[in-house]
């Protein structure tokens, strides 16, 4: 979308208007149910996003063997924590978010 067109604006403050809204009403919400909540995203979701920012608009220097690698023993890993759910659960599928699958 070109920033300049009026139309874009439109949309840009419509959307920051819409997000502040649910983020108040979620808030709301967080602050009776999960009190803890703030904590976790002002001490640790928020100072994160911070670095992660940083690092998309400068880049990173990184050691593509090694992330491999542990690629590879994040699958392996997965796989293990897979199957001992399916023995836990007796075989009710599980998705990757912990939730189960319907279909």
């Amino acid at each position: 979308m070109n920033p300049d067109e009026w139309e874009t604006i439109r949309y840009a403050c419509a959307d920051a208007d819409y997000t502040i809204r649910l983020y108040n009403k979620f808030n709301a919400w967080f602050d009776r149910y999960l009190p803890r909540h703030h904590w976790i995203i002002e001490a640790i979701e928020s100072p994160a996003a911070m670095y992660v920012g940083m690092m998309k608009c400068n880049g990173i220097l990184m050691d593509k063997p090694f992330m491999a690698s542990k690629k590879t023993l994040c699958e392996e890993n997965i796989t293990a924590y897979r199957e001992k759910i399916d023995t836990i659960t007796n075989g009710v599928e599980v998705g990757y978010n912990a939730g189960t699958v319907t279909s």
